[in-house]
């Protein structure tokens, strides 16, 4: 049996309090001591939670110092049975959040110092980092980051909300200081969080408030833009006497030299202006969970590249406000949980006004991926076998893109993709799974590609406003 499988089989039993007590404490003692381990229980916990919609599921991913955790709430849940056969339960739940208390500490393997995380990356669009990657959700540590491209958005442990736009070179020195030496960020700073500091080569910018925007030249020329409420700068260095200077909403200044006590006053930038491009909440998106990656950029070429890493989901925004002139046939249209594709299609009728989004999974190797998609809008259908993408391609795809065609490669999901042995020896088949909420605005996938075989392909309807 595939070593991957074995360790998800182990945590989905762990979920569910399948595992034997000894066992279970073995595993315990494997997650104190193991970050990824943690960061792949935490990423399944969110994923099952969000397939029974609960509708917590983001502060179980993400808040797990939640009051109603500490205070025993059960929420009402519908248990859902889910790939290993066991139910998920709340006592799994529990669990898990027990079991993860340490998940802000990280150890570092070369020193074996302990280090507490400082923030996570909540959104994500296009981002590629000089060096290794960071997940999305996973706790960073204290040190410094090149984001090459794209943007993302950091949540501080202390509350402040930060925006960078790549590229930026950024250090994390706590969870309340962040040192910017060259980019663009956007700080929303809520009242908790009120003292958050960004510091640059030319400045220190204390917030008292607010919402404010630093951009910081190749050359260390710090601008601070003040979007709401009151900033007060100060020179880095320690200048006799300067008392720092208050920056006000709707003001902009320029600081030149690390002891500028004068800088020039220059017209405020807009946040859209200092972030540049679009932000995650623009394209109908609340949640991504998982090895799901947003792309905002993609080209016919990038049908052919396989995931040079980890295997990710890519999630390409494709049309918006398409009104459809004939009914159209789909392959989901309905919540529920589907392992098999080939049934009777849904119906999609005329008139109806979608945005359109597709998920294309081509691995490094083969293996199995595993995501939940949170939309702000009701899915009205999903398209995963291979006429049904190939029918819509012209009128829902990108414009400029040329999509796969043909039999060669496949395209879709399939019901039987894979076969591992269990602990009898004998032969399982994994297939694909989809789940679609009972509101509808939740998909969760679960996908094992054969890379020999073809690309696994979804399009995802929803209705646009």
């Amino acid at each position: 049996m595939n070593q991957d499988h074995i360790i998800t089989e182990k945590l989905l039993a762990y979920l569910g309090d399948d595992l034997p007590v000894n066992e279970a404490a073995a595993l315990e003692k494997q997650l104190a001591d193991d970050a990824k381990l943690r960061r792949l229980l935490l990423e399944i916990s969110a994923e099952e939670a969000a397939l029974t919609d609960w509708a917590k599921a983001e502060r179980v991913a993400i808040r797990l110092d939640d009051e109603a955790f500490r205070d025993g709430e059960k929420p009402e849940m519908n248990p859902m049975p889910i790939a290993h056969g066991a139910w998920l339960s709340w006592g799994g739940i529990a669990a898990v959040l027990i079991s993860l208390a340490s998940i802000g500490f990280l150890r570092d393997s070369d020193s074996g110092l302990v280090w507490r995380g400082v923030a996570q990356i909540v959104a994500s669009v296009d981002a590629e980092w000089d060096g290794e990657q960071p997940d999305l959700h996973h706790s960073l540590i204290p040190g410094e980051y090149l984001l090459s491209r794209g943007s993302i958005d950091l949540e501080l442990t202390d509350g402040a909300e930060v925006s960078l736009s790549g590229p930026a070179s950024f250090q994390l020195r706590s969870e309340s200081h962040l040192h910017l030496l060259s980019g663009n960020l956007v700080a929303n700073i809520p009242e908790e969080a009120l003292g958050f500091v960004v510091t640059t080569p030319q400045s220190e910018v204390v917030d008292l408030g607010t919402e404010f925007g630093v951009s910081v030249s190749g050359q260390g020329q710090t601008d601070v833009h003040v979007l709401d409420g009151l900033v007060k700068v100060l020179p880095i260095d320690d200048v006799v006497g300067a008392k720092g200077i208050l920056v006000e909403e709707g003001q902009a200044r320029r600081f030149q030299t690390a002891n500028d006590v004068e800088p020039l006053t220059i017209p405020v930038s807009s946040r859209k202006r200092l972030l540049g491009g679009r932000r995650f909440g623009e394209y109908g998106l609340e949640m991504l969970r998982g090895s799901v990656r947003l792309r905002e950029q993609f080209s016919s070429a990038d049908f052919d590249k396989r995931s040079a890493d980890q295997n990710w989901i890519e999630l390409i925004p494709e049309q918006r406000g398409v009104v459809l002139h004939t009914a159209l046939a789909v392959t989901i249209d309905k919540p529920g949980n589907y392992r098999d594709f080939s049934g009777e299609p849904g119906s999609l009728p005329a008139g109806v006004k979608v945005d359109s989004y597709i998920l294309h999974f081509l691995p490094n190797n083969r293996g199995q991926v595993r995501g939940v998609i949170r939309f702000d809008r009701p899915v009205v259908a999903v398209l995963c076998v291979s006429d049904h993408l190939r029918i819509t391609d012209g009128s829902l795809g990108l414009p400029s893109v040329q999509y796969p065609q043909g039999k060669r490669p496949n395209r879709g999901l399939e019901p039987s993709v894979s076969a591992i042995e269990n602990k009898t020896g004998a032969k399982t088949w994994i297939p694909d799974e989809l789940i679609l909420s009972q509101d509808r605005t939740t998909v969760a996938i679960r996908a094992m590609a054969n890379t020999e075989r073809g690309i696994d392909q979804v399009r995802i309807l929803t209705l646009s406003r």
